[in-house]
């Protein structure tokens, strides 16, 4: 049976996902992650995208991107085939890195693109890795003040305001915050109120 071909959004706008196969790392050290970087950037200017958004995990990366031609295959194809191939390469390894098929899900409205940059942005916060988005260096608010960045921003305030992406990455991190606080009944066990030895 064949697969089924790629839903094409009305806006270009894409959240894609790659996944190390099994889940496994596709980072293990810094180099990794900067070779990553430098095949976006290469990937961007090759074919015309805009990148919006993006986080390095461990073992996936969300990319946020705008690719006015279609769904994002050829950008997509150009860092994952090249990082594969280069990092099977560093590591003396054979075989898939990325878990079958990317997936990319269009973003085709304007009051959702604040909220897809800021689930990108969030997604370490929401793994546990740190406490806010600026604790986190592979995430494209880091980057935000480079010259020449990576992210391109001029597209991203044509349609979205960045203090509002900044609020939401905000109401996360305090929401991720209050869930890993202790509750009253984890100091009632320890014998203690509020926190306060007794």
């Amino acid at each position: 049976m064949p697969r089924q071909g790629r839903v094409r959004g009305e806006s270009g706008v894409y959240h894609v996902t790659l996944r190390g196969v099994d889940r496994r790392d596709i980072f293990r050290d810094d180099v990794d992650r900067w070779r990553f970087l430098g095949l976006l950037a290469q990937a961007r200017n090759q074919t015309g995208a805009h990148l919006l958004a993006f986080c390095l995990m461990t073992n996936h990366v969300h990319l946020l991107v705008h690719t006015p031609d279609g769904p994002p295959t050829a950008f997509v194809r150009r860092v994952a085939g090249r990082y594969g191939a280069w990092y099977n390469h560093r590591h003396q390894r054979t075989g898939h890195l990325f878990e079958g098929r990317y997936h990319s899900q269009p973003v085709d409205h304007d009051r959702y693109l604040a909220a897809a940059v800021s689930y990108v942005h969030t997604n370490p916060v929401r793994a546990g890795l740190c406490g806010t988005v600026q604790e986190y260096e592979w995430v494209s608010p880091r980057w935000w003040g480079e010259p020449g960045g990576l992210v391109d921003l001029g597209w991203l305030r044509g349609y979205v305001d960045l203090a509002d992406v900044r609020r939401l990455d905000e109401e996360t991190e305090r929401r991720e915050r209050d869930k890993r606080r202790p509750g009253p009944e984890v100091w009632e066990r320890m014998g203690t109120a509020g926190g306060v030895g007794r």
